[in-house]
C-alpha cells in the first residue's frame, strides 16, 4: 500500500486536506442549491442595475435568466477551484516535482478556509426562505472544513513534510547529526 511509505506528517496532512477539499465541494453543491431556493437578493441586484440602464419594464424573465447564469457560473467557478485544489493534493501526494507548490497552494488555501470558518460566527442570514436545517448544515460543513484545513496546515508544516516534497535540501549539518 502506498500509505507505507508516507511519512506520517504527510499522510496525516494528506488525510486531513482531503476531508477539506471533499466538504468544501459539498460547501459549493449546497451553496448553488441555496442560491436557487432564495435567489431574491440577486434578482434585486439586478432588477436595481437594469433600473440604472433604462431596461423595459417587462425584463422579470430577462433578470431571472441573468440570476440563473450567475448561479451557476458562480458555482462552476468554485468547482473550478475545488478541482484545482484535489489536483494540488494529488501531486503533493504523489511528490511530484510540483508537490511543493501544491503544499504552498493548500497552505494557503487552508488560511482562507480557517477565515471563512471564524466569519461564519459573525453571519446571520437575513430575510431568506433558506430552510433554517440546511443554513445550519452549510454553517457546520463551514466550521468543519476550517478545522481540516487548520490540521492540515499544522501537518504540512513538520520537517519530514518539508523534506518530503523536496523544499528542503539536507545541509552538512542535518547529516552530521
Amino acid at each position: 500500500m502506498r500509505s507505507k511509505h508516507l511519512p506520517e506528517s504527510v499522510l496525516l496532512a494528506s488525510a486531513c486536506w482531503a476531508a477539506a477539499v471533499g466538504l468544501e465541494l459539498l460547501h459549493q453543491i449546497l451553496s448553488v442549491i441555496m442560491g436557487f431556493i432564495d435567489p431574491a437578493d440577486l434578482q434585486a441586484a439586478a432588477r436595481d442595475a437594469g433600473a440604472e440602464e433604462q431596461l423595459p419594464v417587462d425584463a422579470e424573465q430577462a433578470v431571472d435568466l441573468t440570476v440563473t447564469a450567475s448561479i451557476l457560473l458562480m458555482g462552476l467557478l468554485n468547482v473550478a477551484i475545488v478541482t484545482v485544489l484535489a489536483v494540488m493534493l494529488w501531486l503533493f501526494v504523489k511528490k511530484h516535482r510540483f508537490a511543493g507548490g501544491g503544499r504552498r497552494l493548500l497552505m494557503v488555501f487552508s488560511l482562507f478556509l480557517a477565515l471563512r470558518g471564524l466569519l461564519v460566527f459573525a453571519a446571520q442570514p437575513a430575510g431568506t426562505h433558506v430552510p433554517e436545517p440546511l443554513i445550519l448544515l452549510d454553517g457546520s460543513l463551514q466550521l468543519i472544513i476550517a478545522v481540516a484545513a487548520v490540521l492540515g496546515l499544522i501537518f504540512a508544516n513538520q520537517r519530514e513534510t518539508v523534506e518530503y516534497t523536496g523544499e528542503l535540501e539536507d545541509t552538512d549539518d542535518d547529516k552530521k547529526q
